[in-house]
């Protein structure tokens, strides 16, 4: 018959049930750092999908990200579109013409363009901090 013995085992667990507990903060950091990269791939996405000549650029400045926050379904941010021009014209509003056009305008689509685009260095910088994470409960 083998003996069998694991060593540090107990220090696993302890670890995993540390970081379990903190999931959401960790969760939170995660998305939080993927904010900034959502929000400069929309905006300039949105830039570029205004370029008409008369665009201002108003409404891609605009485009803010928010704080991650929790709810029933897991941790999240959003991406907004706030505030008017100097005519007093919602952003939001000339938002969502260019993305699905009127009866006069065609859609020039951004919003899903602008996340698409960012998705592979906004799941990164999630990863980044996930894996940081992980390291401090392990090490």
């Amino acid at each position: 018959m083998a003996d069998f013995k694991m060593n540090g085992l107990d220090d696993l667990i302890k670890a995993l049930e540390e970081f379990g507990g903190n999931a959401d903060e960790i969760g939170k950091k995660a998305v939080n750092a993927a904010v900034p990269t959502l929000e400069a791939s929309i905006s300039a996405s949105a830039a570029q999908s205004a370029s008409r000549g008369y665009s201002t650029g108003a409404m891609a400045r605009s485009i803010k990200g928010g704080k991650a926050k929790i709810n029933n379904y897991g941790v999240y941010a959003a991406v907004t579109i706030k505030g008017t021009d100097s005519n007093e014209t919602r952003n939001g509003e000339k938002a969502a013409y260019l993305e699905y056009g009127t009866s006069k305008q065609p859609a020039r689509p951004f919003m899903r363009r602008g996340v698409k685009a960012a998705e592979g260095a906004a799941q990164a910088a999630m990863e980044q901090v996930v894996e940081q994470e992980i390291r401090k409960y392990t090490e």
